[in-house]
Formats: C-alpha cells, sequence, structure tokens
C-alpha cells in the first residue's frame, strides 16, 4: 500500500478548471494512493503531519497530473524495442537503408519473419520504397517486412511476398496496392488493407518466439514512458493473442503504469473485434478499452471537395511550387494520389479521394454489435469523408453509446472544417489528436493539397466548435513526448521552423487538458484520472517548471523529473528516496467496469 505525501512549495496545476493558473500557494496530500485534499500549505499541513505523511518539498517545481497518451503502440513498441529504427534524416539514399537493414537482419533473432519501422519514402534520397529486389539484396532467405512511417505503407522482400502468396498476386485485398512492374510481378511496396495483412502475418508468426522478450521490452519501454510522466496510454491496437501478454506482465509487475487494451482481430488492423468482454472490463492495470475500426486510410484518407474546393486545392499547389515551396507541395500531391487511386466525381457533384474500408450498413451494423456487448467504439478517421461517415454512424447509436464508458472516438481527426467539427460536437464525440505530427509529420502532412475549408490538424477549430479533444502521440509514429507536444500544439511550429496553420494553434491550458481530462475522458476514465482532484488515483508528474512561466518555445524542453503512479514514486531524475521495484498491487474487477 502506498504511504501518505505531502506536495508543497511549488505550483499545483490541478486541470480541473480551463484556465491553466501558476498558484503557488496549493498543496496536495496523497494517502492510499488517492488525493486526500487540496489546499493551502497552512491548511493541509496539521493533516499531513497528523498521517505522517512523507513531505515532497517541489521547490518552484510544478506538480501536474499524470500525462495521458490516448492512442499509441504500446504493443508494437515492445515487440520491435531492439529492432534497427530507420528513421533517418532527409535526404539518406535507400542503399544507405538498405545497410542498415543487412546489418539487423544477419543478427535478428529467431528464423521466422524480420521487421523493421520508420522510413518515409517521401524524405529518403530516391523518393520512393525500396523495390523487392533491393530487399532481397539486403535480406535474401528469410521474410522481411519493412513499415514506413505511419503504419499505411511499406515493403516486402521476395520471401516476404511469397509468406503472403503474393507473388505472384492472384488477388489484391480489397482496399489493399500491391504495385507490379513491367514483369507482373510484385514491385516491392505495399499499402494499405496489404500492409495490414503482411504486418499482422509477420507480428503474429513472432508472438510464440517473442514473449519473453516482449514481457521484458514491454517493462522498459513503460520506464521510458514514466520517464517521461506519461502514467496511462490507450494503446491503440491490440489483437487477442497479445491479451495473454499482457495478463502475464501484470502478473510479473512489469506493467509499472496502465495500458488500456483497444480490441481488433488477429488477421489484420482491419480485423475488428465487437464480440467484447466489455469496455472497462479486466485487470485494473490493463482494462479493455474502445473497440477499434479503421474507417479510412493514413495517406489514402478519404477526402471529398468540392469542385471549388478541388481548384482551391491544386491553386495552392501550384503557388507554394511557383512561390519558393519548390517541389515539395507537387511531390507530395503526387504521392497521395498514387496511394489513393484517381479522384472520383460522385453523384454528390463532389470529387472524392482515398480509401473509404466500410459502406453505411455495415459500420451501422458493427457499432450496433459493438454497443451490445458493452464495447465503446474508436473510429480511425483521418479524412473529412470518414469523419462525415463516422458522425453519421454515430448519430444512430448515441443513447446507447452514451451508457458505456468513456465518448465515442475519432482517432487523429486531420482534416476538418468548421461545420463537420460542429458536428462532431453534435454526437458528443471526442477528437484524439496528434499534435506531435505537426513537427514529426510537418512536410508530409501539411504540403498535401487541401483548401483553406479543410485545415490539417484544425484543434482551434474542433475546440471552438466546443468538440473535447484528447491528446495522443501515436507512437511509434510519433514522439510520445507530451512536452514537445504541447509545445507544437501552442506554436504550430516544425522543427525545421516553418509555421503551420498557426491561426489553428491551442492555448498551454488547452493543449495540457487534451493530455490530462480530455484523454482521461476517452479512456472511459475521467472519475479516476486526469486532474488534481479529491477522490482520484494520485498519478502525478513533477516537472522543473510551469508550462504557463515559460516562452511557448521553451515548452519541449521543460524536464519531467518524478513521477507518481497511485502515490508512488516510479521514476526520478535525481534520487532522493527508494523507489518501488514493483507497480502498486493490481486488482481485477472479475469482469465489471471500472
Amino acid at each position: 500500500m502506498a504511504g501518505s505525501l505531502f506536495f508543497f512549495g511549488g505550483a499545483i496545476v490541478t486541470c480541473e478548471d480551463a484556465p491553466l493558473t501558476a498558484e503557488t500557494t496549493e498543496a496536495v496530500l496523497v494517502t492510499d494512493g488517492q488525493i486526500a485534499a487540496v489546499g493551502t500549505e497552512n491548511e493541509l499541513r496539521p493533516t499531513a503531519r497528523a498521517v505522517g505523511a512523507e513531505e515532497v518539498d517541489l521547490a518552484g517545481r510544478a506538480l501536474l497530473p499524470g500525462f495521458i497518451d490516448a492512442h499509441h503502440h504500446f504493443l508494437f513498441a515492445a515487440l520491435d524495442r531492439r529492432s534497427t529504427d530507420l528513421r533517418l534524416p532527409a535526404g539518406t539514399s535507400i542503399d544507405d537503408m538498405l545497410g542498415l537493414v543487412e546489418q539487423f537482419a544477419a543478427h535478428a533473432p529467431n528464423s521466422g519473419w524480420v521487421r523493421l519501422f520508420g522510413y518515409s519514402p517521401t524524405t529518403l534520397r530516391e523518393r520512393r520504397h525500396p523495390t523487392r529486389h533491393e530487399l532481397d539484396r539486403a535480406c535474401p532467405e528469410r521474410p522481411l517486412f519493412i513499415g514506413a512511417l505511419g503504419w499505411h505503407s511499406g515493403a516486402l522482400n521476395s520471401a516476404g511476398f511469397d509468406a503472403m502468396g503474393w507473388l505472384p498476386p492472384t488477388t489484391v485485398p480489397i482496399g489493399g496496392g500491391i504495385p507490379l512492374g513491367r514483369d507482373r510481378l510484385p514491385r516491392g511496396d505495399i499499402s494499405e488493407a496489404a500492409l495490414f495483412l503482411a504486418e499482422a502475418q509477420s507480428r503474429n508468426s513472432l508472438v510464440g518466439a517473442a514473449t519473453d522478450s516482449w514481457l521484458t521490452e514491454a517493462a522498459a519501454h513503460a520506464q521510458e514512458l514514466l520517464m517521461a510522466g506519461i502514467t496511462r496510454v490507450g494503446d491503440a491496437a491490440v489483437s487477442p493473442l497479445f491479451d495473454d501478454l499482457y495478463q502475464r506482465a501484470i502478473a510479473g509487475g512489469l506493467l509499472p503504469l496502465t495500458v488500456h487494451r483497444m480490441p481488433i482481430g488477429n488477421e489484420s488492423l482491419l480485423a475488428h473485434r465487437t464480440s467484447g468482454p466489455a469496455t472497462g472490463s479486466g485487470p485494473t492495470r490493463s482494462p479493455v478499452g474502445a473497440a477499434k475500426l479503421f474507417l479510412d486510410g493514413g495517406e489514402a484518407c478519404a477526402v471529398c471537395l468540392s469542385v471549388g474546393e478541388l481548384l482551391q486545392a491544386v491553386s495552392r499547389v501550384v503557388r507554394t511550387s511557383v512561390g519558393g515551396g519548390g517541389l515539395a507541395s507537387m511531390r507530395a500531391a503526387l504521392h497521395a494520389a498514387r496511394n489513393g487511386g484517381p479522384a472520383r466525381f460522385g453523384r454528390d457533384r463532389k470529387y472524392h479521394h482515398g480509401l473509404l474500408f466500410w459502406d453505411d450498413d455495415d459500420l451501422a451494423a458493427t457499432i450496433a454489435s459493438a454497443a451490445d456487448h458493452g464495447l465503446q467504439v474508436a473510429q480511425h478517421a483521418i479524412g473529412n469523408e470518414a469523419i462525415d461517415q463516422a458522425t453519421r454512424a454515430l448519430s444512430k447509436f448515441a443513447n446507447r453509446l452514451d451508457e458505456l464508458p468513456g465518448r465515442p472516438r475519432l482517432e487523429h481527426t486531420v482534416f476538418c472544417g468548421a461545420e463537420l467539427a460542429g458536428r462532431i460536437a453534435d454526437v458528443g464525440a471526442i477528437a484524439v489528436v496528434s499534435p506531435i505530427w505537426v513537427q514529426d509529420l510537418g512536410p508530409e502532412l501539411f504540403e498535401a493539397p487541401a483548401p483553406p475549408s479543410l485545415p490539417a490538424l484544425p484543434l482551434k477549430t474542433l475546440t471552438a466548435a466546443g468538440v473535447q479533444l484528447a491528446g495522443s502521440s501515436d507512437y511509434p509514429s510519433g514522439d510520445y513526448r507530451v512536452l514537445p507536444a504541447i509545445q507544437a500544439a501552442v506554436t504550430r511550429r516544425a522543427r525545421s521552423g516553418v509555421l503551420y496553420s498557426p491561426h489553428e494553434a491551442l492555448t498551454v491550458g488547452q493543449a495540457l487538458h487534451a493530455y490530462t481530462t480530455g484523454s482521461a475522458a476517452a479512456l472511459g476514465v475521467s472519475h479516476a484520472a486526469g486532474s488534481i482532484t479529491v477522490g482520484k488515483q494520485a498519478d502525478l508528474v513533477v516537472i522543473d517548471r510551469n508550462p504557463a512561466d515559460v516562452e511557448p518555445e521553451n515548452i519541449g524542453s521543460l524536464a519531467v523529473e518524478e513521477t507518481y503512479v497511485a502515490g508512488i514514486c516510479v521514476y526520478q531524475a535525481r534520487p532522493q528516496r527508494k523507489l518501488s521495484q514493483r507497480p502498486p498491487s493490481d486488482g481485477s474487477t472479475g469482469g465489471q467496469r471500472v
């Protein structure tokens, strides 16, 4: 059982109210792993002494609720943690990347698939995916899967295509791409539904052989998150094969933070799992989250434009190219077109581009099934056409979903105008957004053609419409550190220094709330986490200064100094007290919601 703690002498940022304040006269008393009292130091000190609380002098630092990452691929992070990272500097050649692939493949454990992740075809010197034959030179014997940044496209070697039965492909998965060369054999790159199938087969083939290493790497990745002040995450795609591994991690004391398991099927990220168990059920340390449903692609996200909007988008690309933007915008436009196929003129007299994986009736039936089994839903919807489909489906089931933990979720919500934002608010959905993409995906995300009426990452537009935001990283696609993400949300500045849609910037308080109260709401735990409120679990983070007291451009450089889970100090940058070697004991809800 956690002891009592008395925090004083610094800024207490409770995140209970929307404005971000910098009070330095408040104090917090923690007993039995929960927030027992919030008040002034003079008010609380007698009680703290009476219960024998350990004093924690903040010495001018700031105490905040533990950060929550609502959409984080924890499972992938642990599985691929020891793989060579292919996130390479812009201008790196394919040959240089293949050298890293060859080195890793030569020493990769086991004998099955080799998995690597992180390259970007738009930033490689050749501005393309590696070919099958190039990958064969780097890894000639074993099936090789390399995933591009974002997990919506990638490439296979010949052994990988053969393992998938795609050499040659007799059929192409619906909603997927397997481009062919002049010899009518796969060129090497794959996208969307085809990528998801190959990713799942490579992942599933490693589960048995990598069980012990996954547990070890899960514990190590969890510790890295605690070092960043993150005390809770939503694992955005957990197949049944990994449910048991999470149970084993809990039993072995290897999961020192809370991971909500958002269910999918085994076969692919597109395979849904809506037959239960219910959202919120399961172990306290790793409860079931919302059921994940992929509505559209990534680079091939479903976008719908009027004729006027399409002309504005084309004009924007031309102006950017002629006006000093070089060919980057044109390349981004061509890359999006290749992945999403040609634009289609619909009966609604609008142009449609990208992939929608559901028709309306099937989506409605699946959401109904999820609700019948007590599962909240999280719909991956990047483009405005997918967001439109998601809101229409949710409008049919609002009352049934209201009874479940949390709120319906829209994952990413990248291209969305004011009218559509209002509809998201009307159905009561939470927009799970990744501000860090401004830094990590800036050129790829913001140079894609879109009219002014369809801004990318419209954080202010969503907030102004009354939509609650939840902060996420989509790690490993984006940096999981929350403080740089808050800086990106407030400044809208990429690492290159370029400003992207600065009119869509949030205030520091709004961005901080996205990663605390907003993410707690998205995970259905507003009653237990997300703010420093009496009765909530004492998940806390100490940083060297209050974000409200520094220039927005410097928020990302703030240092996390201590992290607490349920009142136990699980990370200290400068150890002053003995850290717990195990996380707080976990209970089981016996299938009941928490």
